[in-house]
């Protein structure tokens, strides 16, 4: 048991977001003959209908509070593990460092770089099929099904939630809605606001580069601190996106 420990290790990544984290991930599986947990695919797999930042942090908890103890048993047991879970503040890489202490076992940390044009490449690919998948507008027809489904009686919103594969939240928008205005219909598209960041592309571009290993809400604070204006995560992250062009 002693060798198995000393050759057992759990390694930890962190990078900017689209960095290749996940592909490097199942790359040092391979390579390390190691198991790998993904963060995101666990959450998706467990709780395919959380569909905002709220629910996605409380999942976020739960998966974390079941599958902790499970990683630290393997890596007593001998089974080095890759995990794909955020790592870039010191608590979230201290939090994953105690399973490996836990079972006294070594932990190598993977910094992965890479270069700023690529990663506006790749987030604007995401979010292009974030955009596409999630956030695409329900049909009317679809609309309608749902509440007519449920408005026949005898079916929780969570069992038509199921049968259409939306979210609960989904279908209880859907009834709010059609209660507050009688209809179904999507809202009309809408101009949108200018962005607050907007014309300072090239310098959020700059600063990521300085400190690649930030999160958003400390560009945010960072942005804050340089010229005083305070900005969302939200609309940080849509930066990104434009500094590829």
């Amino acid at each position: 048991m002693l060798e198995e420990q000393e050759q057992t290790c759990l390694y930890l990544m962190c990078g900017l977001p689209c960095s290749g984290k996940t592909t490097f991930a199942s790359q040092l599986a391979k390579e390390k003959n190691a198991l790998v947990f993904s963060l995101d695919k666990l959450v998706l797999s467990f709780f395919p209908e959380e569909d905002n930042f709220e629910t996605h942090r409380k999942y976020v908890q739960r998966v974390q509070d079941a599958f902790f103890p499970i990683v630290s048993d393997l890596l007593w047991h001998g089974c080095s593990i890759v995990m794909d879970f955020p790592a870039h503040t010191r608590n979230e890489r201290d939090q994953l460092r105690q399973l490996a202490i836990q079972a006294k076992v070594k932990t190598q940390l993977y910094y992965l770089q890479a270069d700023l044009r690529r990663f506006a490449q790749r987030f604007c690919t995401i979010v292009r099929v974030v955009t596409w998948i999630v956030m695409k507008p329900y049909s009317l027809d679809l609309r309608e099904k749902i509440i007519s489904t449920y408005e026949a009686g005898n079916t929780s919103i969570r069992q038509v939630a199921a049968r259409f594969q939306v979210s609960k939240n989904t279908v209880q928008s859907l009834l709010k809605r059609k209660q507050a205005t009688g209809t179904l219909k999507p809202a009309p598209a809408t101009g949108g606001k200018t962005s607050q960041l907007a014309g300072f592309e090239q310098e959020i571009a700059e600063m990521v580069e300085q400190h690649q290993d930030y999160t958003l809400a400390e560009y945010c604070e960072s942005w804050q601190e340089k010229t005083g204006v305070r900005v969302s995560e939200s609309t940080m992250c849509r930066i990104p996106a434009k500094t590829a062009v």
